[in-house]
């Protein structure tokens, strides 16, 4: 999850309540470890506290019953490892070959939950491998693989296990490699090949506290659908089911008359991607991409009509559905809000800009950025985990060690989209190293980044910066590639943070989904020690008055800095005082008594409300 992020999950995305077994996620995960320097064996937490072997005998265990081990795991024990991994798992079994781990993957029934596979990148040494004598179950296979040039350890173990599981022969299993080299490029390669997560040794006691977040990592089988096929629910594409997308998605496009209702509802403020179909937010993506294609003056842009739509599935199928808020609606919904937005300024068609700021928009704007702007707010959150920044960073979540803690979630959004297109081959330019690639790839990552909510009001006073510039109407001097940063800045910010001017009955429902999110994220946190996004808690009266210091504090102040320049989006200010006005009134009407605001530290703290 911390690194990569493409399995999917049937969960709906609005708010549930966690069920007692989603509380106990941890002990439905089981542990295997690959690495020649344990004693292979299944261990448990004896009575005395120290880990040992299980007293049941497994034909694993009896195979390879290596000597004894040199306790040296760089800087943490063997032993110290153990007992760390079981204080949060119910036991481990480890393996001094990856063909002894296959095997037991092979034999674990499909339903038995998942399975994180460690697997050591550093020792590959040769263990001491005998026969047992009381095994008859034709492991003399497994000896000859240990002791021949095809035991299975590190890289070539990752690639075995990402290859079984896209091709279904096992499932449920989360490949997450360790190692003491710190090298990023090590770590993207390892990404490449599939790994789930990537730990530096010495593997701290947060870290395997969170290894079983990486389980919907493991979902890379996921099969068609049951019943009618719905294009939007494989996880990975063969080359052979690649050439079906075009027609696919070409029959829904022929539906002319629902996607004439669909494109009504694009063009509508009250949009909501919770009341579509997963095949009609594939509808909304294809109309906004088909628009965007259509704009005069694109220079070089090679995106076929198959490449597309190979595109549009591989990105919906990289946001994780048991995310309640950041998943596939909040993409779409992202998306729709800079496409109106896009619309009312007349810059993918519509009528005309009345303001000067507009019009100078409408100057500096090129269609090439405009398209860029679309690509980035549909994927300006894939992959993401489910947990924010802080989340990531307190934990000592390996994205946060790449990024320095800076933009984590951010940086990685950005990685990930250019890192899939390119391993899925999808070409948007003729040339990668054109001046046009090169403008595409640095708008996209820089609005991206701009999501960031630390940077919130810095962005804001760009923004107002740049108001004035434009609304002198002296154009002349600019910084043309300053101006598209901050201009796509200012609409993906507003897009991103939409459900605050949305109809209340919209905006509520994604207040809840957030506070959904949240909860999780706080419940994490509270098992770890962390101190809290939010009370996991808390009360109506308490939620809506949060939801009024967003809205007053940050989301009332982007928008009308934004407005002060853009006048044709003057209406979504009306809309954020009639939402601020309902949440007084939920907050009033609460008949539960609790601290004003102003003395509840839970309200004060704006900034963990935010979305990321």
């Amino acid at each position: 999850m911390r690194l990569s992020f493409l399995g999917r999950s049937e969960t709906p995305p609005s708010p549930t309540t966690t069920s007692e077994e989603e509380d106990l996620a941890p002990l439905n995960c089981s542990i295997l470890v690959v690495d020649s320097l344990f004693q292979a064996g299944t261990y448990h937490i004896t009575p005395y506290g120290s880990p040992q072997p299980s007293p049941i005998k497994e034909e694993y265990k009896n195979v390879f019953e290596s000597g004894v081990k040199t306790d040296n795991h760089s800087g943490l024990g063997v032993s110290q490892l153990l007992q760390n991994l079981l204080e949060t798992y119910n036991q481990v079994t480890t393996f001094t070959t990856g063909n002894a781990a296959m095997c037991s993957l092979h034999e674990k029934p499909g339903h038995a939950g998942y399975v994180i596979l460690l697997i050591d990148l550093d020792n590959y040494s040769q263990p001491d491998v005998r026969m047992s004598p009381e095994s008859d179950h034709g492991i003399g296979i497994l000896d000859q693989a240990a002791r021949g040039p095809h035991a299975l350890y590190g890289m070539e173990l990752l690639k075995v296990v990402v290859k079984e599981m896209e091709l279904g022969v096992i499932s449920n299993v989360v490949p997450i490699v360790v190692s003491c080299n710190d090298s990023p490029q090590l770590m993207w390669s390892c990404l490449d090949l599939g790994a789930a997560d990537y730990l530096v040794k010495p593997v701290s006691a947060q870290a395997i506290k969170t290894l079983w977040l990486n389980t919907p990592r493991g979902n890379r089988s996921i099969p068609w659908r049951e019943g009618k096929k719905n294009v939007a629910s494989k996880s990975t594409l063969e080359p052979a089911e690649r050439r079906e997308i075009t027609p696919t998605l070409n029959e829904m496009l022929s539906r002319s008359a629902w996607m004439d209702t669909i494109r009504k509802r694009l063009l509508s403020w009250e949009f909501c991607p919770h009341s579509l179909s997963d095949d009609d937010l594939i509808r909304c993506i294809l109309i906004i991409f088909e628009d965007s294609l259509a704009m005069e003056g694109l220079k070089n842009i090679q995106l076929s009509t198959d490449m597309m739509h190979r595109f549009i599935l591989y990105v919906r199928n990289s946001y994780n559905d048991s995310n309640p808020y950041h998943n596939f609606h909040h993409a779409i919904d992202v998306l729709q809000a800079t496409y109106y937005m896009l619309k009312k300024l007349g810059l993918m068609g519509g009528p005309s800009p009345s303001s000067p700021h507009s019009r100078a928009v409408q100057k500096f704007m090129r269609p090439n950025d405009v398209f860029a702007l679309i690509v980035a707010s549909l994927t300006h959150d894939i992959g993401h985990p489910g947990v924010n920044n802080t989340y990531m960073i307190n934990t000592q979540n390996t994205l946060a060690l790449v990024y320095n803690d800076e933009a984590v979630l951010e940086n990685f959004h950005a990685m990930f989209l250019f890192k899939m297109m390119k391993e899925y081959e999808i070409e948007l330019f003729p040339h990668p190293s054109s001046q046009e690639a090169k403008d595409f790839r640095k708008l996209v990552i820089n609005t991206i980044l701009a999501t960031d909510m630390t940077a919130h009001f810095e962005h804001i006073r760009k923004i107002s910066e740049q108001n004035k510039r434009l609304n002198s109407q002296e154009t002349q001097g600019l910084d043309l590639d300053l101006e598209r940063v901050v201009f796509s800045t200012a609409i993906i910010k507003c897009a991103d943070i939409s459900n605050s001017a949305r109809p209340f009955s919209i905006s509520s429902k994604w207040a809840d989904s957030l506070m959904h999110e949240f909860s999780n994220q706080a419940r994490l946190e509270a098992s770890k020690g962390h101190p809290l996004i939010i009370n996991p808690h808390q009360t109506e009266k308490e939620w809506a008055q949060s939801q009024i210091d967003f809205i007053k504090r940050m989301s009332l102040p982007l928008f009308e800095t934004v407005t002060q320049g853009a006048l044709e989006l003057a209406d979504f200010l009306h809309s954020i005082h009639e939402n601020t006005v309902e949440w007084e009134r939920v907050r009033d009407g609460c008949t539960v008594e609790t601290d004003d605001a102003k003395d509840n530290p839970l309200q004060q703290q704006v900034p963990m409300y935010w979305p990321k």
